[in-house]
This record gives structure tokens, C-alpha cells and sequence, in this order.
């Protein structure tokens, strides 16, 4: 087992354990978040991870974009991992509506952007071993 194993691993356990949190901070925001929000914080999470490491790549910076790449990806797999945590507990608790997607529609937003820089600057990518 390598060890970016161990670390996706590590981040993907931590985001199911603190799903009940995110739930709970969702429902706190003010103003409260809406259904018509949601589209808002994907696309806005996506832009600005693009906007971040695509930046590197117009500085010719190959080892920040790769080492932000690998970064990014660790942050999203928690969020992912902690919005679906949200969404099982707000579900199983019967307390569904806008505040249960929120971290899971932001992991996913940022998933979508990894997807992207990866296809767009594929060969930019560092294989540090």
C-alpha cells in the first residue's frame, strides 16, 4: 500500500466521521441556504479551483500545479466523503432540504475541476515517487 493510498484513505474516513457536522453548519449559515444556492456554490467551487492551479500552469509553475493538484484532490475526496456523510444522516434523521447538499454539491464541484485540469494539462502533471 503506497502511501497516497493511506492519505486518500485517511481523508476519506475523516470526511464520513465529520458528515454530521457539515450537516450542522449548513443549517446554521446565514443567510439560509436555498435549493437555488446550490448550482451557485458547484459552479463557484469548480471555477475557482480551475482559476487556482490553471493560474500555475500560465506561470509555467509544473511543481506548485502538481503539488496543488494532489493537494486539491485530498480536499476533495473529504468533502466528498463528508457530504455524502451529511446526506445519509440528514436523510436517516428525516431533516432533508438544502443544507444536506451543501458540502457534497462543493466536493463535487471540485471534483468536476480536477477532472478538467487533469484532461486540459494532463502532461503537466509530476509523478513525484
Amino acid at each position: 500500500m503506497n502511501t497516497r493510498t493511506i492519505i486518500l484513505s485517511i481523508a476519506c474516513i475523516a470526511g464520513l466521521a465529520s458528515g454530521p457536522s457539515a450537516l450542522k453548519a449548513g443549517a446554521a449559515s446565514v443567510p439560509p441556504i436555498e435549493w437555488m444556492t446550490l448550482p451557485f456554490l458547484f459552479i463557484g467551487s469548480a471555477i475557482a479551483l480551475f482559476l487556482v492551479l490553471a493560474f500555475q500552469v500560465a506561470l509555467k509553475n509544473d511543481k506548485a500545479f502538481s503539488r496543488g493538484w494532489k493537494l486539491f484532490a485530498v480536499g476533495t475526496v473529504y468533502a466528498v466523503a463528508s457530504g455524502l456523510s451529511a446526506v445519509g444522516t440528514a436523510v436517516l434523521n428525516s431533516a432533508t432540504g438544502p443544507p444536506m447538499c451543501t458540502v457534497l454539491v462543493i466536493g463535487s464541484g471540485m471534483a468536476l475541476a480536477l477532472m478538467a485540469l487533469k484532461a486540459a494539462f494532463a502532461s503537466r502533471l509530476l509523478s513525484e515517487a
